[in-house]
Order: C-alpha cells, then sequence, then structure tokens
C-alpha cells in the first residue's frame, strides 16, 4: 500500500477575473486629479469628463450650467490602450488551468492553514491615454495655461507616483471563503441578490488575521451594495505627458474667442488581473467569473517543505508572519541569546508597535516572538523600546529558529483608522517606517 506523502495538499482551486471597472475608475480618477493639482483650484470654472454617467451633469448642475458653459472650461476624455500587453509581460497565451498552478498558493496574500484557505492575486499593467482640450477666452489666458502645463507637467520627460488603492474582490469569493470557515450565509428573498454574510464585522477581523492586505467593507457605486476590497499599497503609476498644442482661436466677425489649448498623456496604471483561489472543499468559481477552464473544479496537488520546528498557527490563533534562522559565534555558545528583531519588523507593523509603546502598553498584544534553538523553545525578556529579546536560558548550539507571529487584525485596523482608508479609494503612498 503506497503511504500518503506527509507534506501534500490536494485543494480545489477556481481562477476569477475581476472587474476591470474598478481599475478604469481609479485610473481616470487619479489622472483628473494629476492635471488639477498643478493651478488653483478655481483656475477651470467648468470640468466635463468624458465617459461620466448621463444623469451627472443634470445631478451637480443648475440648468443655466447645462446649457451655457463658463470658462475656462476643460474636457478630459480617456480612452484605453486595447493592445498594450505591457512587453510582453502580460501575454495571455497559457490558459486557466496552467495559471492556477503558477506558484499563486505559494505567494497568496492570504493564508489560513487551519482552514486550508489561500487566496492569492495576480497583477498586470494597464495602459490609458488621456486629452485634457482646455477652452478659454482670450489670448493672455491661453498663454499663460500653456506655460503653466509645459512646467509643471514635465512635457516630454516623464512623471510617476507611488499609490495606495482599492482592489475589488469578486463576491462569490467572499462567500467561498465564508463558507469554507464556517460563517453563516443566508439567501436573500430577491432572486437577484447577493446572498448574504450575516456577521460581517466577525467575518472581517477573521479575513484582516490571515492576511497581509488590509480588508474593508465599503459601499460600491457601480451596483450601490456594500462589497470587499483590498488596500494595495504602494504600487506604481507612471505617466509620460506626449504633446501641448494650441490654437489661433475663432473668429467671430472682427473678434477672436474660444482659444484652445490641447495636452495629452499616458499612463501605465496597475491592476489586478486574477485571483487564485485554493481550499480543500469543493467549489467552482469559473461558472460566475471565468469565462472557460475546468467545469468540474479538478484537483490541484501542492507540495511544501517543512524546514523548521515553527507552527504556522501560534496559541493565540494569530498565523506565521515570517520565519527564519539566526546564528551566533562559537564563543557565544553557553551565553543567554540577545537578538535584535528590529529588522523583522516594518512598514505598518513597526508603525503600529511604536504607537502602542508610545500609549506605554506592549506590543505582546499583538506581536509573539518564537526562538528555538537545539530543539528547546527559549523563555526571556522582551525590551520593546530597542526590540530586543533576551534569553533566560544559555543556548546550546549556533543556529536558532526564528518565527515572528502578527496579529493583522489588530496591525490593519490600526492602519485603515490612521490613514483614514474608510474615506478614500486612493491616495498617494505614504513613505514606510523603517
Amino acid at each position: 500500500m503506497k503511504k500518503p506523502v506527509r507534506h501534500s495538499k490536494s485543494m480545489y482551486r477556481s481562477i476569477c477575473m475581476p472587474s476591470e471597472t474598478q481599475t478604469y475608475s481609479l485610473c481616470i480618477a487619479y489622472m483628473r486629479q494629476w492635471f488639477l493639482e498643478k493651478f488653483n483650484p478655481n483656475t477651470f470654472k467648468t470640468i466635463y469628463l468624458n465617459d461620466k454617467h448621463v444623469f451627472d451633469e443634470v445631478r451637480t448642475s443648475s440648468p443655466l450650467q447645462i446649457i451655457k458653459r463658463d470658462r475656462p472650461a476643460l474636457a478630459i476624455t480617456p480612452a484605453i490602450n486595447w493592445d498594450f500587453d505591457n512587453d510582453g509581460l502580460d501575454i495571455y497565451q497559457y490558459g486557466l488551468d496552467t495559471y492556477s498552478q503558477m506558484g499563486l498558493y505559494k505567494r497568496s496574500f492570504m493564508k489560513d492553514p487551519t482552514h486550508s484557505v489561500y487566496l492569492g492575486i495576480g497583477m498586470k499593467t494597464i495602459m490609458m491615454e488621456f486629452q485634457y482640450r482646455i477652452i478659454v477666452d482670450t489670448r493672455a489666458e491661453q498663454l499663460d495655461i500653456y506655460n503653466i502645463i509645459k512646467m509643471a507637467h514635465r512635457l516630454r520627460t516623464s512623471d510617476g507616483d507611488d499609490l495606495d488603492l482599492d482592489f475589488h474582490v469578486p463576491y462569490p469569493i467572499m462567500l467561498q471563503i465564508a463558507k469554507d470557515c464556517g460563517f453563516e450565509i443566508v439567501q436573500s428573498s430577491d432572486p437577484n441578490d447577493y446572498p448574504k454574510i450575516c456577521d460581517i464585522p466577525k467575518f472581517l477581523r477573521y479575513l484582516n488575521t490571515y492576511s497581509d492586505i488590509p480588508f474593508m467593507y465599503k459601499h460600491r457605486t457601480l451596483n450601490g451594495k456594500f462589497e470587499f476590497f483590498i488596500r494595495m499599497q504602494h504600487v506604481h503609476a507612471h505617466i509620460k505627458p506626449t504633446g501641448l498644442n494650441a490654437d489661433d482661436g475663432d473668429t467671430t466677425g472682427h473678434l477672436k474667442t474660444r482659444y484652445g489649448i490641447e495636452f495629452t498623456a499616458e499612463v501605465r496604471f496597475p491592476a489586478p488581473k486574477m485571483y487564485a483561489y485554493y481550499s480543500e472543499n469543493e467549489h467552482n468559481l469559473h461558472k460566475l467569473y471565468s469565462p472557460g477552464g475546468a467545469s468540474d473544479g479538478r484537483v490541484t496537488s501542492i507540495y511544501t517543505f517543512k524546514e523548521t520546528l515553527i507552527p504556522d498557527v501560534n496559541h493565540y490563533g494569530w498565523p506565521l508572519y515570517l520565519h527564519t534562522t539566526y546564528e551566533v559565534e562559537p564563543e557565544d555558545l553557553d551565553k543567554p541569546l540577545v537578538l535584535d528583531f528590529h529588522e523583522l519588523l516594518e512598514g505598518d507593523i513597526l508603525r503600529a508597535a511604536h504607537d502602542t509603546v508610545a500609549q506605554a502598553i506592549s506590543p505582546s498584544i499583538f506581536i509573539e516572538l518564537l526562538v528555538i534553538n537545539g530543539s528547546q523553545k527559549l523563555t526571556g525578556k522582551m525590551d520593546w523600546e530597542s526590540f530586543t529579546f533576551t534569553s533566560n536560558q544559555p543556548i546550546t548550539v549556533e543556529g536558532s529558529f526564528i518565527g515572528l507571529y502578527i496579529d493583522m487584525a489588530h496591525v490593519h485596523n490600526v492602519s485603515i483608522h490612521t490613514d483614514g482608508m474608510i474615506d478614500n479609494r486612493i491616495e498617494r503612498s505614504k513613505e514606510e517606517e523603517t
């Protein structure tokens, strides 16, 4: 009889395509802000965005403003470059079955080894081209605005920003995660409405406990419903201004009016390409979001190998954030281990730790360090001012295994409230704390 492989897992997987509309909307909002922030707030009396909802003008403008446009007037026209493939990096030539086995399991941003639930994301880059058409009344206004654009928008060079963006997670994935993890789901009385997850706060805390990326539950204006988003931080958008022209105005009798300026730019903007969901329970999300792939949710076998004695989850239920090794010199044997683990913390985790220390609260409420030396778990004292661990026992071997457990729900909640993530869906990235 063949013995089962100890470190193998048989799991069902599904590939889900997220809505491109979310990225399209984010890109337009960013490029609108990028252009307008170079001017004074009231420079343009009328701003028109092509492709916005037909009733938006009625909602925000008076009948007189709809008929007669005040100048200076700005019209923004976005266009998608459908043939852009990011220099061959985003060519779709493998098919969904192959994509599901391209390492998204090992690179999953959400890992729950207790329920064997894993969620990964694959990224891509889209290119959009923007035309900014400006109409003013006089040549003087035209000259001034032309010169501002030429200098402030860095014509014939490039620009860019690191951004924090809300990416929509398809609702069927969230329902499947809730189902696989034992959360109660009820069917709406309206057959066209989504099933509902009963305890959203508890489910949101679960997600943020096992996720490296913050989950949020926010209103989605596309369908008027509350859905789940992840806040992807420090992703780069690259802008290249491509042209700037001005005309000689329109002649009416002996007068010249309606002087025009046309400015064009292209932007490479980050976008989610796919979500890969893995779990031991049978599921098939292809029918809902994917245009193809296996209809039976066939099994994918993934193999992992344990290199250390570090468990995947600690006694608090916090997932393993990272594990590494630490070696000392031979002369340090038979002495207590002094470990500076400050370099293991960064970004939002380090900020949350410093905020906690500043309030005279121990960061042990969301951070636990596990140190194993010679197959023995070391106990000791933590100095949270310097992030130093000193063991009570002397070490017997040069190499130690280090495991760091983080209550990511606490870290994400601190970030969400400190950075005001609920109040916006796109903003420039802040410098990470190091």
